[in-house]
């Protein structure tokens, strides 16, 4: 891969998870799908107007999807193919996290 591509797809991925809270918001997701108040619980306290605008951000880009759900008011998100192909960065920053 030439070295431009490299910089760019790197800045792609760096634009898309390097927001506060979205690693965090991509790893609550990755548990279960989840309602808005539960991911501000797993992702730690997201105040939510940040949240909103973090899942607003990842739905536009297709990494996850909203839900209404059936019996009661309001959505639930889960990650989508591009949400789903991210995981194994957001495992492999959650071990390194660890050490």
């Amino acid at each position: 891969m030439h070295v431009e591509s490299r910089k760019n797809s790197i800045s792609i991925a760096s634009e898309i998870i390097g927001h506060k809270w979205t690693a965090e918001i991509l790893y609550a997701l990755s548990l279960s799908p989840q309602r808005f108040c539960q991911i501000q619980r797993s992702a730690g306290g997201v105040n939510p107007r940040t949240l909103s605008a973090r899942l607003d951000d990842l739905e536009k880009e297709k990494i996850i999807s909203r839900q209404p759900m059936q019996d009661c008011a309001g959505d639930q998100y889960q990650l989508e193919k591009k949400g789903l192909d991210l995981l194994p960065a957001i495992r492999a920053m959650t071990d390194w996290g660890k050490k």
